[in-house]
């Protein structure tokens, strides 16, 4: 649980940034970093696919709940935003295996999104661009195979056009 807790630690100074507040005069340089981090979905994003490179690289760990709960906070952060970046990371993520909570979430904020995001859903089936095949390799278990992917894509956009809730709410 020590390497988590520090990978947690690390990856809130990675994503939120090292920011030397006191020569901005601004805020306590936590402080500053958080502000960052809450509000850049770049960051967000990043930070969810760290925890997914770590996992990949620890299959033991795969099956611990803290990991999949801390992706599961950053999905609900993204889904708050409704900038063109946040939306953008939101159909990056798609391409990647979240766990099954993950998913779920990630499904959900998808589904409230809906029609501000299908255009990029769409962009990625006609491109046949994964994101998770490019970051965490072709060979990662934790990214879905260009089939599952087009399936997954043609289902989440079908259903938006059809204006259905997600699954957790039905």
């Amino acid at each position: 649980m020590r390497t988590l807790s520090a990978l947690c630690l690390g990856l809130f100074l990675i994503a939120g940034g090292c920011v030397h507040a006191a020569e901005h005069g601004q805020a306590p340089v936590w402080r500053a970093a958080q502000e960052i981090w809450w509000t850049t979905p770049s960051l967000v994003k990043n930070a969810i696919v760290a925890y997914l490179r770590f996992l990949d690289g620890h299959p033991d760990l795969q099956q611990a709940p803290s990991p999949r709960w801390e992706i599961v906070s950053l999905v609900l952060i993204l889904g708050d935003q409704q900038t063109p970046e946040a939306l953008k990371a939101l159909s990056d993520l798609t391409s990647y295996y979240l766990g099954e909570s993950g998913d779920e979430v990630l499904h959900c904020v998808i589904m409230r999104t809906g029609q501000k995001l299908e255009p990029l859903l769409q962009e990625r089936l006609t491109s046949k661009s994964n994101d998770c095949q490019g970051t965490l390799g072709a060979d990662s278990k934790l990214c879905l195979t260009q089939a599952a992917y087009r399936s997954a894509l043609e289902g989440t956009i079908a259903a938006i056009k059809r204006d259905e809730r997600c699954y957790i709410e039905r």
